[in-house]
């Protein structure tokens, strides 16, 4: 079945791992928040303050990621200043790259 191995239960968490914890913040926030930026950085620290989330994510990523967090809801708040909104969180597309 071409299955992949499953992470061992103490693994220490791998930036994928990160990668789609973040995400799901990104689109929760976008979905049930409305992009609102006061509301980002909650949601951020309740990721990490979840029992799921890894010891370590906590202590080594927290400030790389609540500074990118803060990051992310000041650009959004410029570009709702100058009436530029997100239209979708997740979107399939495609590009033909061939000239």
């Amino acid at each position: 079945m071409r299955l992949s191995a499953l992470d061992v239960i103490d693994a220490d968490p791998s930036p994928g791992l990160a990668g789609t914890a973040v995400h799901d913040v990104l689109e929760a926030w976008m979905k049930e928040d409305d992009c609102d930026p006061a509301r980002l950085r909650a949601r951020a620290e309740a990721l990490l303050q979840a029992s799921s989330a890894h010891p370590l994510m906590r202590a080594l990523w927290q400030p790389r990621l609540l500074e990118a967090i803060d990051w992310i809801a000041e650009e959004v708040r410029k570009n709702k200043e100058a009436g530029r909104l997100p239209l979708k969180a997740e979107a399939w597309g495609e590009m033909d790259w061939r000239a």
